[in-house]
């Protein structure tokens, strides 16, 4: 589902004055985990972040392999599993609920620092693992948090000003200047709007657990995809940027102080996971 945005009175928002090709705001990067991520419909996640933070694993693959790693995040240490021919029937699934494990469907591996390899087993049931992927219903949460409402398709959200994302991409191309905007209507629906669409839309919304903010995907006229961060507290709503070429979802931590996700910086086919602390976001550079 994505929520449709169309242009409405101008507004105001600050950016940072220098943007780097991610458009990072001190981020941590995950580099020992980038390559080529699985690419699937029924996969829209990319990554998976155990509850306690201590360990981020993706899932990638190539034309005959399958790989999956698992970074332990306070050492930096990686450990990684390679299966030959899986067609398909791996998946970062969960971990157990002490973190000690990760689970890939019937099979898991137990999470060793410092170990090198992944040694997946069989394991007799599928279910009862957790993460950090996110609530179901998480997206409805979000467009109500933001007053929207779904009638039919249509519907009404409060005011978000997106113009900080088009400075930010202003900066990146030094294109010509574009007005700024306050969009006021929202249109829900499920998909991806067309090529040719003139206006702006934000999708993969998620509402952080203490209920303050709200994170997602921004899109205005065909830009790059921005990760933003919109304070529900602050009137009027604006969505803050903080990274370039976002795939899948975004993830909150649990104290609602960062942001996982996952980017492919200059449409590269690889990419890797990132993590952004959300007052760096909201104070932009000092």
């Amino acid at each position: 589902m994505f929520v449709m945005l169309l242009a409405g009175a101008s507004g105001s928002g600050r950016i940072d004055e220098l943007c780097n090709p991610l458009c990072l705001r001190d981020a941590t990067v995950f580099e020992e985990l980038r390559g080529p991520a699985r690419s699937s419909l029924d996969a829209p996640l990319f990554f998976g972040v155990s509850p306690d933070e201590e360990w981020v694993a993706v899932f990638q693959s190539t034309l005959h392999t399958e790989i999956v790693k698992a970074t332990h995040v306070p050492t930096g240490k990686t450990s990684k599993a390679v299966h030959a021919g899986a067609g398909g029937n791996w998946w970062v699934d969960c971990f157990s609920p002490d973190g000690g494990m990760l689970y890939m469907g019937k099979e898991a591996a137990s999470l060793v620092p410092g170990a090198g390899e992944l040694f997946f087993k069989p394991r007799a049931s599928v279910g009862g693992g957790t993460s950090l992927a996110g609530r179901k219903g998480s997206q409805q949460a979000a467009l109500q948090a933001l007053n929207a409402t779904d009638k039919g398709g249509q519907g009404k959200v409060a005011s978000v000003d997106l113009a900080p994302v088009i400075e930010m991409d202003q900066k990146r191309t030094a294109g010509p200047a574009l007005a700024e905007r306050v969009f006021g209507k929202v249109v829900l629906g499920m998909g991806s709007p067309d090529r040719d669409f003139e206006g702006g839309f934000l999708e993969q919304l998620s509402l952080s657990p203490d209920g303050k903010l709200v994170a997602g995907i921004a899109h205005v006229e065909g830009t790059e995809s921005y990760g933003v961060v919109i304070p529900l507290e602050q009137r009027p709503l604006v969505a803050r940027p903080f990274a370039r070429n976002l795939v899948g979802r975004l993830v909150w931590s649990r104290d609602s102080r960062r942001i996982w996700f996952y980017a492919r910086p200059d449409h590269s086919v690889e990419g890797t996971v990132y993590r952004v602390e959300v007052e760096k976001v909201l104070r932009g550079r000092s």
